[in-house]
């Protein structure tokens, strides 16, 4: 990737690791590798360095995924799922009031669970 196609950046510490391989396998690239400044104990002795880790996408890579995409796609799919299994029991609980003879057409599904 040259330089002149980057259109976002974004760094990440060495406790993103999983972020940081998550967007590498999406066509994400590792721009550098560095550390922050030193951390110091109660005595003035330096106790070490994170590691940083800076990305960038090309605009297309970008659209096509980000960690904030990921993410909404992911609430999106957790509240599909949550809906189908409470459409699924209320199915099954219509039923069985029909078989015991308590029926009612009525579906009561809220969509709180939602991201939108």
């Amino acid at each position: 990737m040259n330089l002149e196609t980057i259109y976002h950046v974004e760094k990440f510490s060495q406790n993103q690791l999983d972020d940081v391989n998550l967007l590498l396998e999406h066509g994400w690239v590792l721009l550098q590798i560095g550390q922050t400044n030193f951390r110091y104990d109660v005595h003035d002795f330096a106790v070490g360095a994170d590691k940083i880790f800076i990305l960038g996408a090309s605009k297309t890579i970008f659209e096509d995924f980000n960690l904030e995409l990921y993410q909404f796609n992911k609430d999106v799919e957790r509240a599909a799922n949550n809906l189908a299994f409470r459409i699924n029991r209320a199915k099954e609980d219509k039923e069985r009031e029909k078989r015991l003879g308590l029926y009612s057409d009525v579906f009561e599904i809220l969509d709180d669970d939602l991201p939108f």
